[in-house]
């Protein structure tokens, strides 16, 4: 594969320069198409994105009302990292893990208040990197809902679960 592809860019550079243009357009291309978030879906190879991602590679905070979970509080626009499931489930068994610790020292908490003192922690208190991280874990959890593990966590985080499923 690699010869094909060397051999191909040897003969659009001795090509002349419409070779080399017809190069440069389909780099711009595919820059754009990477930009734009099609990325031909390189999620589904993973277990996939289900159209939960936003467009454009940014969110749009939720503001900081007493509404929004600390964690999220944030107004303006943040990046959207696009975690994969690997990146998710391994943020979701640091945060376990972390939390575990935490009650053992501090007593119980909910896993929304939790989270954010892990991030602030994490981040330094840092709010705009806070909240870009839960952006980005919100939205991952989200694609990857039909993995158990990432199904639970997001329905513990949003109240509508008791963490004690997990035992």
């Amino acid at each position: 594969a690699l010869d094909g592809k060397y051999r191909a860019l040897l003969e659009a550079t001795q090509g002349g320069g419409k070779a080399i243009e017809k190069l440069v357009e389909e780099v711009e291309r595919l820059k754009r198409v990477v930009d734009e978030g099609k990325t031909g879906g390189a999620e589904d190879k993973d277990g996939g994105d289900d159209g939960h991602a936003p467009d454009g590679n940014f969110f749009e905070a939720r503001g900081e009302s007493d509404e929004v979970p600390e964690f999220l509080r944030y107004t303006g626009s943040l990046r959207n990292w696009r975690l994969s499931k690997r990146e998710c489930e391994r943020a979701v068994n640091d945060v376990w893990i972390a939390k575990e610790e935490y009650c053992d020292d501090e007593g119980p908490c909910h896993l929304s208040e939790f989270l954010f003192i892990y991030l602030q922690e994490k981040y330094e208190e840092n709010q705009a990197m806070v909240a870009e991280f839960g952006y980005n874990l919100i939205d991952a959890l989200e694609r990857y809902i039909a993995d158990s593990d990432c199904k639970i966590f997001l329905k513990i985080l949003q109240g509508e679960l008791a963490e004690e499923v997990r035992d």
